[in-house]
């Protein structure tokens, strides 16, 4: 199995001077705990699409790589990064994939169990979790199957009226990788965010939808119906420094 991650943001509301991958977390960088879980899933090849420009200085640049190259992955530069959005990052990281593919946002940060989870989904995956209030970001409608039982993605945009939001990590499973690298191959989307492709990709097939929350018990009717949608553990999009607040609140596992 292959991994993405995106990373070529330039983390403008967060405020750091250098790439969000490389925020300290616990013993390492954002960026090393991805691989690390990458590994642990069983996940056997890692890519990474960096920006630049920006805060994306040759040396940061270099100090990425350099990481990567000792999980034994490699790097690709948005050389757009600027002008351009995760959709143009993922043309990039998914163009010669030719396998099953998880694809992860370099700014989330996110607990063991649901990159487990995520790995055994069988269908392509998108990943949604309980919106605190307030909190920005795509918003997730969901679809009920009654055959077989599932819940699928209905729609995906930031205008939605909906609990759950995209939460940055998905499953690609090698039947659906044509479907995506044709929508990619037009450049539509290369300044817009990879939920805007989701959206227009939902429409056209269904796309499988895991829950991620501290508490699986929030929607008791789902959770008790659907327990394969749901995972436990934290996921957070660092955005801003209140997202920085509550990954120290949180207790790294």
């Amino acid at each position: 199995m292959y991994s993405i991650i995106l990373a070529a943001g330039q983390g403008i509301r967060l405020g750091k001077p250098f790439p969000k991958c490389l925020i300290k977390i616990g013993h390492g960088t954002l960026l090393e705990r991805h691989l690390d879980l990458l590994s642990i899933a069983g996940v056997a090849a890692y890519h990474v699409v960096i920006g630049q420009g920006g805060v994306w200085t040759p040396a940061q640049q270099q100090n990425v790589r350099a990481t990567v190259e000792r999980y034994g992955g490699q790097t690709t530069v948005n050389d757009l990064s600027m002008q351009t959005h995760s959709a143009a990052s993922l043309a990039l990281g998914i163009c010669n994939i030719a396998s099953d593919v998880v694809v992860v946002d370099g700014d989330v940060f996110y607990d063991k169990t649901i990159l487990l989870r995520l790995v055994q989904q069988t269908e392509s995956t998108i990943v949604v979790t309980k919106a605190p209030p307030g909190a920005g970001g795509s918003r997730v409608t969901l679809f009920e199957s009654q055959d077989p039982p599932a819940l699928y993605a209905h729609q995906i945009t930031e205008q939605l009226d909906s609990d759950y939001v995209y939460a940055g990590m998905m499953k690609i499973c090698r039947p659906d990788l044509e479907l995506f690298k044709q929508k990619l191959s037009s450049g539509t989307f290369d300044s817009q965010l990879l939920s805007v492709l989701l959206n227009t990709i939902c429409h056209d097939k269904l796309i499988f939808c895991l829950i991620a929350g501290d508490n699986l018990n929030y929607e008791d009717r789902l959770h008790s119906k659907y327990p394969h949608h749901f995972a436990p553990g934290n996921v957070i999009n660092l955005n801003t420094e209140q997202d920085l607040l509550r990954l120290n609140e949180t207790s790294l596992p």
